[in-house]
């Protein structure tokens, strides 16, 4: 509080009240912000889940299968939870992806008691007895490892039939051509895994008497299996699919906490195949839950693909973007190159703070420039300084020449494959043009 009155303005008026009620720093020009906008990125933030949390929302209607005269009144909370969360952020006029985030905690709950009936919870009513697991006891380790082998290898083969690669490179320029025998031998390998974990682990579930409570859910559960899918499918698409003038699907991850929807996607990185084949993987595993036989198992090799899509996502997909949404690795290039700490870096038209956070605040910033930069480059010169860094974007460099009198000695020092955004240039002054 030691600023006074403009830090309370600041976070009281400005960062809560107008962003509840005016535009404030909104940057989604030309995008649909009414209830529509949330939904998009609840589907691509729960994904490969979409599907099944969309049917956790409705769960709450359910009756307990062993006690139909109570009420599921955890799950009516955390419905009232989602309606809350997601009804004052789309009425909010700035909106971000982010602010969606309260509203996930419930509905991933909600998915999880869906999943927890695909696993096989007992379908049988009270008084009935105690109901099977869906795997033989003792086998609970040796199934979850078989599952989640034949989770990878179906992921993998799905991968394998689009262009594209898990990693996302393009040695080429290109990315790598599909490669459908490979996919072949990959599939049948998953699909011997996963009939093994059926047959071997799998222990037989109780038959169901025909319009019985326990069959109608059956059949319930075997619909939302579908309808999963084909959610699961649509937004895998999105995910994937660019359209002229729009965003490049493949960045609609990397979004989900930025504030720039705007930034252009490097042009070295190519993530499309491997989101195309998490998403026909996790569709495939869906689809399977149809039959009740298969059910549970389908359901674990959903949750087997969905651990691989998490992995995936935090060792390939962000390690690759996350230089090029950020700074760490051109300020890391200019503590490589100079000399010692009589040899500056400037932000040169910045103000995305990354420069500030990644020198400890100490740099120089000139978000305009003008006479003002130029006087502060004559100080530094007759102070003595022959060497100056510059941190700019790509676009910048021909303004930063002009505004220093075309130095003869101006080196680009990283290029777009480091960073698409932002780049680092060393600038060797000529003692006689002081």
């Amino acid at each position: 509080l030691r600023h006074g009155s403009p830090f309370t303005d600041r976070l009281i008026f400005h960062d809560m009240f107008k962003r509840a009620f005016v535009h404030v720093h909104d940057t989604n020009s030309g995008d649909d912000v009414t209830f529509r906008y949330y939904v998009w990125q609840l589907g691509y933030g729960l994904f490969p889940w979409t599907g099944l949390s969309a049917a956790g929302l409705l769960w709450w209607a359910r009756r307990p299968e062993r006690d139909p005269t109570r009420r599921n009144d955890a799950l009516l909370l955390l419905g009232m939870w989602f309606v809350a969360a997601f009804g004052m952020f789309s009425i909010t006029l700035t909106k971000f992806h982010h602010y969606i985030l309260p509203a996930v905690p419930p509905i991933a709950m909600c998915a999880g008691v869906v999943l927890d009936r695909m696993l096989g919870r007992p379908e049988v009513p009270a008084g009935s007895g105690s109901g099977r697991s869906p795997i033989k006891a003792r086998s609970a380790v040796p199934y979850a490892l078989t599952i989640g082998s034949a989770a990878l290898l179906l992921s993998y083969s799905a991968t394998l039939l689009f262009p594209g690669g898990i990693l996302g490179s393009q040695p080429d320029g290109s990315p790598p051509a599909p490669s459908r025998a490979a996919a072949l031998v990959t599939f049948i390998a998953a699909l011997v895994g996963f009939a093994l974990a059926v047959r071997v682990f799998g222990a037989k579930r109780p038959r169901l008497v025909p319009g019985s409570r326990p069959a109608f859910s059956s059949a319930l559960l075997g619909a939302i299996a579908l309808c999963s899918a084909l959610v699961i499918a649509v937004v895998g698409v999105d995910l994937v699919s660019s359209q002229p003038g729009d965003i490049e699907g493949q960045a609609r991850l990397m979004h989900l906490f930025t504030y720039n929807y705007k930034r252009p996607w490097p042009k070295t990185l190519d993530f499309n195949g491997a989101l195309s084949g998490f998403t026909l993987a996790a569709a495939l595993a869906c689809a399977l839950m149809f039959w009740r036989w298969l059910r549970p198992h389908a359901a674990a090799l959903l949750l087997g693909v969905s651990v691989w899509w998490a992995a995936w996502g935090v060792n390939a997909y962000f390690v690759k973007l996350g230089p090029h949404w950020g700074q760490r690795e051109t300020i890391l290039e200019y503590y490589r190159q100079r000399s010692g700490p009589d040899e500056p870096i400037v932000a040169y038209q910045m103000n995305w703070k990354g420069e500030n956070f990644y020198t400890g605040n100490r740099i120089p910033a000139f978000v305009a420039t003008g006479q003002k930069f130029k006087e502060w480059i004559a100080e530094q010169r007759k102070a003595g300084v022959k060497t100056i860094y510059f941190t700019t974007e790509h676009g910048r460099i021909s303004s930063l020449k002009r505004e220093l009198d075309n130095p003869a000695h101006l080196e680009v020092l990283t290029d777009e494959a480091l960073n698409n955004k932002f780049m680092l240039a060393r600038v060797i002054f000529d003692d006689e043009k002081k």
